[in-house]
């Protein structure tokens, strides 16, 4: 696949997708129905950092290969990098109310993996998800403050 080519799909997913912030896995697997599409998600990345169209973002978390990245994981929940086009880059205010949206969703989804853990009696992982929901309240704290 040519850069262009790579660019222009790029463009198409970004431009078609509901939330202006996508992970970079989400991009990978649509480049990647393709017939012939032979990109890593390394190498996407690398294009992805250094186009003047796109602009990557690290969540706070880290990657599935961090600590608490590795936990939101076994959740089931996305880790890893994000893109968005730099033409859907929201406002700061903006910014901010999507950003304690997704807090708002990680909180409902650790909340959920929390009461599974009980009911399945795993302390160990009760008191990983606690962990987890202590951290992503105080940020969705400090997002609401710094308004």
């Amino acid at each position: 696949m040519s850069l262009e080519d790579l660019e222009q799909r790029c463009l198409a997913y970004l431009k078609q997708v509901s939330r202006p912030l996508a992970p970079v896995d989400a991009v990978l697997a649509y480049l990647q129905r393709e017939e012939g599409t032979d990109i890593s998600r390394q190498e996407l990345l690398e294009f992805l950092r250094r186009h003047e169209l796109f602009r990557v973002i690290e969540p706070p978390w880290g990657d599935a290969g961090s600590g608490q990245g590795q936990e939101l994981a076994e959740l089931g929940l996305p880790v890893g990098p994000y893109v968005i086009l730099c033409t859907r880059v929201p406002a700061e205010d903006e910014s901010r109310a999507l950003m304690i949206e997704q807090m708002d969703s990680l909180i409902e989804a650790l909340e959920s993996a929390l009461h599974e853990a009980e009911r399945a009696g795993d302390m160990q992982r009760c008191q990983g998800v606690n962990a987890l929901l202590e951290r992503a309240r105080a940020i969705r704290r400090r997002l609401l403050e710094s308004r």
